[in-house]
């Protein structure tokens, strides 16, 4: 009989063979999880199949998605999520990394609480210095914000009304967490993840883990990046309109102008 899966890790790639082997070889060093890794490849040429074989791991499981999406990895990550075995499911980008000491702890944490999220900021890296010090600013401020240990509540808000503290990769979601989410919004083009964990953390509380399991690569093309401004502005306007219907109108008002007007943030209670 198989042991046990502890984490399933769920990565949908498009066109990123090279980053994409980085990604899977700092997976598979030495680890005491038991981890079984699904690359579904969104790419028409199926670029991804030459990363899976050149790392060479029967811990990696490879298909191809019938119909190319064009770039909507919610279909691609719910499909995988449903046939996941581990504990935990872990949604990495192609083209990031795993700090695998910390991804081991955070695990042991997860399991260890009664929530059913784990998140962390992520360290960034890439080959612009410039891009890089943005991103490493830009997260010290997430960072400094998950430190208060805010309600689960005001991250949820934090996310859907502001910019994002955390991104996909940093994150941890247990299996039993995630069914009742009812997975990612596959009518969303972009930012599906920042919606899914608003909903997630809301329906099974969080927990913030100090240390990245996520090295974050910048500097490169990617959805939200190309993203027009017309199709983001319906995106955010669609997870708020979602977010009165769950919570009503009152708290929908507190912090859509708590995050619009920051003048208000010692006004209007937390």
């Amino acid at each position: 009989m198989a042991p046990p899966i502890d984490i399933s890790v769920i990565i949908p790639t498009y066109k990123r063979a090279a980053f994409l082997e980085k990604a899977l070889e700092s997976l598979l060093l030495p680890s005491r999880l038991s981890i079984e890794i699904i690359v579904i490849d969104d790419s028409p040429e199926a670029e991804g199949e030459s990363a899976v074989r050149a790392v060479g791991d029967d811990r990696i499981h490879y298909s191809r998605w019938p119909t190319p999406t064009g770039g909507w990895p919610a279909f691609l990550r719910n499909d995988a999520a449903r046939n996941a075995k581990g504990a935990v499911l872990f949604f990495l980008d192609d083209d990031d990394e795993v700090v695998m000491p910390a991804l081991e702890e955070a695990y042991v944490i997860l399991q260890e609480s009664p929530v059913g999220v784990l998140v962390t900021t992520p360290t960034p890296f890439g080959d612009n210095p410039s891009k890089v010090q943005h991103e490493i600013a830009y997260f010290a401020k997430g960072r400094a914000f998950l430190e208060r240990k805010p309600p689960a509540v005001e991250l949820a808000a934090r996310l859907i009304f502001s910019d994002a503290v955390f991104v996909c990769s940093s994150c941890l979601i247990k299996r039993s967490a995630f069914v009742p989410t009812g997975g990612f919004d596959e009518t969303l083009a972009i930012s599906e993840d920042i919606d899914f964990y608003a909903r997630a953390i809301m329906a099974s509380g969080y927990i913030y883990y100090p240390s990245s399991i996520t090295r974050r690569r910048v500097g490169q093309s990617s959805l939200i990046a190309n993203a027009k401004v017309d199709v983001l502005q319906d995106c955010y306007f669609r997870m708020r309109r979602s977010f009165r219907r769950r919570h009503g109108m009152l708290p929908y008002l507190k912090y859509r102008l708590k995050y619009k007007f920051p003048f208000l943030a010692n006004v209007i209670p937390a």
